[in-house]
């Protein structure tokens, strides 16, 4: 019985650091305007719809923000549409009109 509780012991203590690694996985900090994306596919049904997040600095300014694609520039941070195709979206911050410093690219099938 002794045994089985140092052995049971002995692999709780050595799993013990890869549990507690994984606890809580760290935050990516983007600098900058940065451009983000739920879901990066969606139907091309006009209901489907992908939904953008912009953070400055990690602090989000989604709603002070318009995106644009190639075609066209929207104040909603949400997307759908009923053409098939690759949409490659920027944001731009309306109080300074800088640009993110990224591009997210949304597939519609």
């Amino acid at each position: 019985m002794r045994k089985g509780i140092i052995c049971i012991l002995a692999a709780v203590m050595g799993i013990l650091p890869f549990l507690t690694s994984c606890e809580e996985e760290s935050k990516v900090e983007h600098p900058g305007l940065w451009l983000s994306a739920d879901k990066t596919t969606i139907t091309a049904d006009g209901e489907d719809m992908v939904t953008f997040t912009v953070t400055l600095d990690d602090e989000d300014v989604t709603s002070q923000c318009s995106f644009c694609s190639q075609e066209s520039c929207y104040v909603s941070n949400t997307f759908s549409t009923t053409t098939a195709g690759e949409y490659v979206f920027h944001a731009t911050y309306l109080e300074t009109n800088e640009n993110s410093a990224n591009e997210v690219t949304i597939t519609a099938q």
